[in-house]
């Protein structure tokens, strides 16, 4: 996810606002899924990093997910199961395939999104903001962390008062 943060497709922060460019990454992902329900995730091919960011935000409302792709695809359609985030990466010129792709295979669509993206993108993206820093590829820091949420996790089950965890400094 913290490709999402380096991205060309991400200057100044536009995939966690709500900006033109987010609106057309909404745009192409609805295409792009549509895509897949017809002919398949691999025939599609992986989509460009502002759809898939897009599709997980989707994802993140499970309810919402499940009940849109029932509604306009009568089954669920499922990323990638060893690597949920794949996305097209950068051409050797430093360009991404784009959306425009996806406005090209489709005119209209009927796939809705039904949860807030753009609210979504915007919390997804402070937390983001929180966890790019270097030390979040260090295993013995992510071990730590991992202790530190058990310990949270056995808070939880031993109170009645909701308890906040806090971002790993």
């Amino acid at each position: 996810l913290r490709a999402v943060h380096t991205s060309s497709l991400n200057r100044h922060g536009v995939l966690y606002i709500r900006s033109p460019q987010l609106a057309n990454a909404i745009s192409g992902y609805r295409r792009f899924i549509s895509d897949v329900a017809d002919n398949g995730l691999s025939s599609t091919g992986p989509p460009p990093l502002d759809v898939m960011w897009v599709w997980f935000l989707h994802r993140l409302a499970p309810a919402s997910y499940g009940r849109d792709c029932l509604l306009a695809f009568g089954r669920i359609i499922t990323a990638h199961e060893d690597n949920p985030f794949h996305h097209a990466t950068e051409a050797g010129n430093g360009v991404f395939h784009t959306t425009s792709t996806w406005a090209m295979r489709h005119d209209e669509v009927d796939f809705k999104v039904t949860c807030d993206i753009p609210g979504t993108a915007e919390r997804q993206g402070a937390f983001l903001w929180q966890v790019r820093w270097p030390e979040y590829d260090s295993p013995e820091f992510m071990e730590a962390a991992r202790e530190r949420y058990l310990r949270l996790l056995k808070l939880w089950s031993r109170r009645s008062a909701f308890l906040v965890p806090t971002y790993d400094q």
